[in-house]
């Protein structure tokens, strides 16, 4: 008799797609074998609601988590968020800073890290208010050749970029506030105040082109 532990890579690889995050988890617990099937990047979780990400417990400084799908909380200790500032990302990686105004892309599941350059220094009070978003063009687990997208506010909301292998942020000239950004096949859009603009390089002269004006109560801005 085949034991559990012994089953096929692809066998457990199809049993993963029908389970939540807690469940792969306790998935993950069972064996090495299943642990190292389970943080492959082609063995992916049934589709499901995101959790939300809280504030860590001051007593404990376990960070707080809820589940849409079971409504409840989790609790779990993260030692690399301890006294970070952090905003979310995407495909699982957050962007923390230390109080040394150093920057780190932290991947949750598999705590993979990315040192980043330094961050102009912003009071240590408002940190957490001067960092607005960070847009990522692919998921760095997946594809080594990367960009990272920063919105951070000094007055109005700047933006600069950073690629694997350079050591500052590249700031790209606006002259407006930029409200978001996000990354739609192959180009970062940005939507301003009054202007929705695409990135369409981000080589070492990141240039922006018009995409067409945002509409205001009916007026062009």
């Amino acid at each position: 008799m085949v034991s559990w532990s012994d089953l096929c890579s692809d066998a457990l690889g199809h049993i993963i797609g029908f389970l939540s995050l807690p469940d792969l988890q306790l998935f993950s617990a069972v064996c090495q074998n299943w642990r190292w099937v389970a943080k492959q990047n082609n063995c992916s979780p049934a589709e499901q609601l995101p959790w939300l990400m809280m504030r860590e417990d001051a007593s404990t400084k376990k960070r707080k988590f809820y589940s849409l799908t079971e409504k409840r909380h989790y609790y779990i200790d993260i030692p690399e968020l301890h006294n970070q500032c952090w905003i979310g990302s995407s495909f699982g990686w957050l962007f923390i800073v230390d109080r040394k105004f150093i920057p780190r892309l932290f991947n949750l599941f598999t705590r993979e890290c990315y040192e980043l350059p330094l961050l102009p220094k912003f009071e240590e009070e408002m940190l957490q208010k001067r960092l607005v978003k960070v847009v990522l063009s692919h998921d760095p687990s997946k594809k080594s050749d990367f960009t990272v997208l920063f919105l951070y506010r000094i007055n109005l909301t700047k933006m600069a970029v950073w690629r694997p292998g350079e050591n500052r942020w590249r700031c790209i000239p606006c002259m407006d506030h930029v409200a978001d950004a996000i990354f739609f096949r192959g180009n970062f859009y940005l939507a301003c105040s009054s202007d929705l603009f695409i990135i369409s390089d981000v080589g070492s002269n990141p240039t922006m082109k018009l995409v067409m004006p945002l509409l205001l109560s009916g007026k062009s801005i």
